[in-house]
C-alpha cells in the first residue's frame, strides 16, 4: 500500500496551527502566573522602565482621557485667579487711599543705613509704584496662562513629553497657570510691603528707613520664592 504524503501547503498550514496553539498555551500560562502573583502579594512589582513610563501620577484625580479633566483643572486654578484679582484691586485701592499720608516731596531711595538719598514728587512716586507693582505681575500671569497656546517644543520643563502628552496637556497648562498666578500675587504683596515702608519712613520729620525691617521683608519674600521654585520643579520631576 502506498502512503499518501501531505502536500507542502498542507504541511505548512499544519505547522502554523501548531505554532499558534503553542503561543496561545504560553499566553495562558503567563496569565496564570500573573494571576498567581497578584493573588499572593496583592500587586506585581513593576520594573524600573515600567515605573518611569507609566507610574507617574496625574496632576489631578482625573483619569487620562476623561472628558471632565479639563473642567476639573479649570476649577483648580480658580482659587489663585480670584486671589490674584483681589490682590490687584486691593493694591490699587491701597495706593489711592495712602496718597494723602505722604508729603508733596518724599524720599524714595535710601542708602544701606536707611538715610534718604533720592527724592520724588508724591504724584510721580504713586505712578511709579503703581507701574512697578502691576505691570510685572500682569506680564508674569499672562505668560503662564498663555503657555497652553505655545508649541510643546518651546516649553522647557522636566519630563516634558510625559506632562504634555495629549491626555495630560490641559491639566498641565492649568497647573502652570495656577503657579503663575500665585507668583504674580506674591510680587504684588512685595510691592505693597515696600510702599508701606515708604509711607512709614516719610511720616517722620526726618525720613528714615529701617534697614532691619526692609531686610526682613526681602528675606521673607526670598524664602517664599525659594519654596515656590522647589515645589514647581519637584512637581514636574516626581516619579512614584
Amino acid at each position: 500500500h502506498k502512503i499518501k504524503m501531505p502536500s507542502g501547503n498542507h504541511a505548512g498550514s499544519t505547522r502554523a496551527r501548531e505554532f499558534s496553539k503553542e503561543n496561545q498555551m504560553r499566553h495562558k500560562n503567563f496569565k496564570k502566573f500573573l494571576d498567581a502573583k497578584t493573588a499572593g502579594s496583592g500587586k506585581i512589582r513593576p520594573t524600573a522602565r515600567t515605573r518611569a513610563i507609566t507610574n507617574s501620577p496625574p496632576i489631578c484625580n482625573c483619569q487620562p482621557g476623561n472628558p471632565s479633566a479639563k473642567l476639573t483643572a479649570m476649577k483648580t486654578a480658580r482659587v489663585p485667579a480670584i486671589i490674584f484679582a483681589l490682590a490687584l484691586i486691593g493694591y490699587v485701592i491701597f495706593l489711592g487711599c495712602t496718597v494723602s499720608l505722604l508729603p508733596h516731596q518724599m524720599a524714595t531711595h535710601f542708602d544701606a543705613h536707611g538715610r534718604p538719598n533720592g527724592w520724588m514728587s508724591r504724584s510721580s512716586a504713586v505712578i511709579f509704584q503703581g507701574v512697578i507693582g502691576l505691570i510685572p505681575s500682569l506680564i508674569i500671569a499672562a505668560v503662564f496662562c498663555a503657555i497652553k497656546f505655545a508649541p510643546t517644543d518651546m516649553i522647557r520643563v522636566p519630563r516634558r513629553d510625559f506632562w504634555f502628552a495629549p491626555e495630560r496637556r490641559d491639566e498641565t497648562c492649568a497647573y502652570l497657570a495656577q503657579q503663575g498666578l500665585w507668583l504674580a500675587s506674591l510680587l504684588i504683596g512685595l510691592q505693597a510691603m515696600v510702599w508701606y515702608q515708604l509711607i512709614k519712613s516719610n511720616s517722620q520729620k526726618v525720613p528714615q528707613l529701617s534697614p532691619t525691617q526692609f531686610s526682613l521683608t526681602l528675606g521673607i519674600f526670598g524664602g517664599v520664592i525659594i519654596v515656590w521654585v522647589m515645589n514647581f520643579f519637584r512637581h514636574f520631576s516626581k516619579i512614584v
